[in-house]
């Protein structure tokens, strides 16, 4: 049976990043629903191009346009290969959608990693954050600067919903919908809470212990 893992936080608590440091380091596979439906957006599907233009503006992606794609990765995957999903589930409804895309396979939700950061915080990090278009990965650079990818010398882009505004929505659609799945799953007692204002080898750690206790 795999180990599936959620990682949960507000927009630029640095979910993406931590990620991507499990999925290279621990050998989990990255289930990112942003980005499969920005993928989607990007080869011109009609389910893409609308989700580009919610996400744009900072809402959610209706729940019928992930819970498929979600649990049609999972079922793929068949417990042979561990799993953090990375922005899903982000309502109530998609919470429990998973719960019965799980039933029949290899999975349990086995730890819930609840990335902690201040607003203040967020907004510096989401104004001065851009990200690759060729490997996804996220950096701390000013929009006015112009550098290259340090892992693979891809473009550097600022994402559409990474302003003020989209973060102000984000942030309300982020308590308003999604912070009540964390009382879901510490009734579990599912839920870790990490330090995510410390340094990004730190982070890791953190989550490395807690992903640790599961095999």
């Amino acid at each position: 049976m795999g180990r599936l893992a959620i990682i949960f936080g507000p927009p630029g608590s640095g979910k993406g990043t931590q990620s991507r440091l499990v999925s290279d380091s621990l050998d989990f596979c990255h289930l990112s629903t942003g980005d499969m439906l920005r993928e989607a957006s990007n080869i011109g599907s009609d389910l893409g191009l609308k989700a580009r233009e919610l996400m744009d503006s900072g809402n959610l992606v209706p729940d019928d346009m992930v819970n498929g794609i979600v649990a049609a990765h999972i079922h793929g995957l068949d417990g042979k290969k561990d799993v953090l999903l990375d922005g899903y589930p982000r309502t109530m409804e998609q919470a429990y959608a998973l719960d019965r895309s799980l039933m029949g396979t290899q999975y349990n939700v086995n730890v819930v990693l609840s990335l902690t950061v201040r607003d203040s915080v967020l907004k510096e990090r989401i104004l001065n954050r851009k990200v690759c278009t060729s490997c996804g990965s996220i950096f701390g650079v000013p929009v006015s600067v112009l550098e290259p990818c340090g892992n693979c010398g891809g473009k550097l882009v600022v994402r559409g919903d990474d302003n003020l505004e989209a973060l102000s929505d984000r942030l309300q659609v982020y308590r308003e919908r999604t912070l009540p799945i964390l009382n879901f799953y510490s009734d579990r007692g599912l839920v870790v809470v990490i330090d995510a204002e410390r340094p990004v080898p730190e982070i890791f750690s953190s989550i490395s212990k807690e992903l640790s206790k599961f095999y």
